[in-house]
């Protein structure tokens, strides 16, 4: 080893010593969402829909409705692909109105598009109860959460641009550089919207709600899919949604 010069280790030295880099940067990006997260407030919701948002965000929100509308025999789902409204004029809520003013033959990607206004307004109520954060806040957390993961790719680009001009490349560097650049892209992707106070206000109602998981209950089920997602609907009269959204 010439010093302390990362570039001047040896091969297997700069490879075992970036491995451990990324291992860090990659434990640092899972912890610092959860420290940067607002305190937010500590609310009980008691709609589904709402509870549905900040669960599972918009897809959450819409499979939530969706199961509601079927429940009141408003909307049918042929094939298990295809929506049909079976009473335009039945709904009670914009959301509902949007749904049912659909076309018959409508799949899941054009009813989500129908949604998004009203889903907009959810995360606005859910913003102002401190519960979720806006989207400046998120993008912020979320660039934090990358840093690590992107200063260890481009740490890692250097030395593998350096080996190539000088015909000296570090085996398997190339692998760690891609783990670096798909670990912080799913990061991204995964750091979610709840504030400190919307995180225990999940939990709370999950371990609650927890008995719905496994047991299906017609006046909860709005609920448990909110909460747990559309898996609850397995072997029961909605299974047809449950299908639709897993899928392939």
């Amino acid at each position: 080893m010439a010093g302390l010069d990362p570039f001047q280790l040896s091969n297997g030295q700069f490879l075992a010593a970036y491995a451990a880099l990324l291992l860090a940067a990659a434990g640092m990006a899972w912890v610092l969402p959860h420290w940067l997260r607002p305190d937010g407030k500590m609310l009980s919701l008691q709609h589904p829909f709402e509870m549905a948002c900040l669960s599972g965000g918009p897809t959450r929100y819409a499979e939530t409705l969706v199961l509601g509308l079927m429940q009141a025999g408003h909307l049918r789902l042929n094939d298990d692909r295809f929506f049909e409204p079976l009473r335009p004029t039945a709904g009670i809520s914009r959301a509902e109105v949007a749904v049912l003013g659909l076309p018959a033959g409508t799949d899941w990607d054009l009813l989500m598009t129908s949604l998004w206004s009203s889903v907009h307004w959810v995360e606005l109520r859910l913003i102002a109860r401190g519960l979720w954060l806006d989207r400046a806040q998120w993008w912020q957390i979320r660039g934090w959460a990358c840093l690590p993961l992107v200063l260890v790719l481009l740490f890692g680009a250097i030395r593998w641009e350096a080996g190539v001009l000088r015909h000296a490349a570090v085996p398997y560097l190339g692998w760690l550089v891609l783990a670096a650049l798909l670990g912080a892209v799913v990061r991204c992707v995964t750091v979610d919207r709840r504030t400190q106070g919307g995180c225990r206000v999940l939990a709370r109602a999950r371990d609650e709600a927890r008995s719905l998981r496994h047991r299906y209950d017609l006046g909860q089920a709005q609920m448990a899919v909110a909460l747990f997602g559309t898996e609850v609907l397995a072997a029961t009269p909605y299974e047809a949604l449950y299908r639709l959204r897993h899928r392939g």
